[in-house]
């Protein structure tokens, strides 16, 4: 069954500008929220990549490093990894439809050329488990190439997370002698940006406090 996804918001649309020449390979990825059940994940970064492509993304020889020298099961390894990275066009083209379906940007890494390893699954966190989205089964799907997402939410600021977050700002800024005046959406942008810059965020004790 395809996992759909369900964004909440997003970034901006902007349209980029390309020099044709050279074959160049993107890998594409766009950060928005996930809403699982009750529970929002915030900063969640889906990465796209594309399936089944059906014909070469390019010439394999100028596009993989030491390609005529590699064994069979690694040569078949790269050519996979190679095909599932995206055209300039492609990236242009997933841009406008994940902006208008999901309200979310799509940011374009630049591949460095010849491949010699691993591009996709591979993060900073090797323990990660990662979940899927089939965009190619949601209804309206439009573009020519099919192109899936995998993501995680192990390392995201959770809903409650983020309340507990403004909770302890709002405490804070009431005890402390100050006159400030702060909506609650600027203490939300606060909490997300400690997380996010300095990965800190606040977790509310399970143990009753007694106040002295």
């Amino acid at each position: 069954m395809a996992r759909h996804l369900r964004i909440i918001k997003g970034g901006q649309w902007q349209p980029e500008d390309h020099q044709h020449g050279e074959t160049e390979l993107f890998l594409p990825y766009s950060i928005g929220e996930l809403k699982v059940g009750k529970t929002v994940f915030h900063g969640v970064r889906f990465n796209w990549y594309c399936v089944d492509r059906q014909e070469p993304i390019g010439r394999y020889q100028d596009l993989i490093a030491n390609y005529s020298k590699l064994e069979e099961k690694q040569r078949l390894f790269l050519e996979t990894e190679t095909n599932r990275c995206l055209l300039a066009d492609e990236v242009d083209e997933l841009r406008w439809y994940v902006r208008h379906r999901y309200t979310l940007d799509v940011v374009a890494e630049s591949v460095q050329l010849p491949i010699r390893e691993r591009l996709h699954l591979h993060g900073g966190y090797p323990n990660d488990i990662y979940q899927f989205l089939q965009l190619t089964e949601n209804t309206g799907y439009s573009l020519l190439f099919k192109v899936w997402g995998y993501y995680s939410t192990r390392h995201c600021l959770t809903s409650s997370s983020v309340e507990s977050g403004v909770e302890f700002l709002l405490k804070a800024l009431k005890w402390l002698p100050l006159r400030v005046s702060v909506g609650k959406e600027d203490l939300e942008q606060v909490v997300k940006r400690l997380y996010r810059e300095e990965g800190m965020f606040v977790e509310r004790s399970s143990e009753e406090v007694q106040s002295s």
